[in-house]
């Protein structure tokens, strides 16, 4: 699963003669997270979600650029790197509202 996956890079540590490979981890787990989030934005868990969108922006955050079409340029690229921050607030207000229920 991601979270096990994330967990082994988490505990993953570099040797001093590959630290320039630190980033590709930091973006991975990024990567991974924000996976993780839209699982849980699915099914409904929104306050995971959230947590797992805010986990994914603090280890990337440019992660709106990992999932960029070929045809997004100019303000589509822009907004998909502000639809990645937007997810965490989104999340957290359904998340009230479901509660709310």
């Amino acid at each position: 699963s991601h979270r096990q996956a994330i967990k082994v890079l988490r505990e993953l540590r570099l040797a001093p003669s590959n630290r320039r490979y630190w980033w590709m981890k930091q973006r991975y787990i990024g990567y991974l997270s924000y996976l993780l989030a839209r699982e849980h934005y699915v099914i409904r868990e929104y306050w995971l979600a959230a947590t797992w969108f805010l986990v994914a922006l603090w280890y990337d955050p440019l992660i709106g650029l990992r999932f960029r079409q070929p045809r997004d340029t100019g303000l589509r690229l822009i907004a998909r790197i502000l639809k990645s921050y937007a997810a965490i607030p989104a999340c957290v207000l359904r998340g009230v509202l479901h509660a709310a229920r």
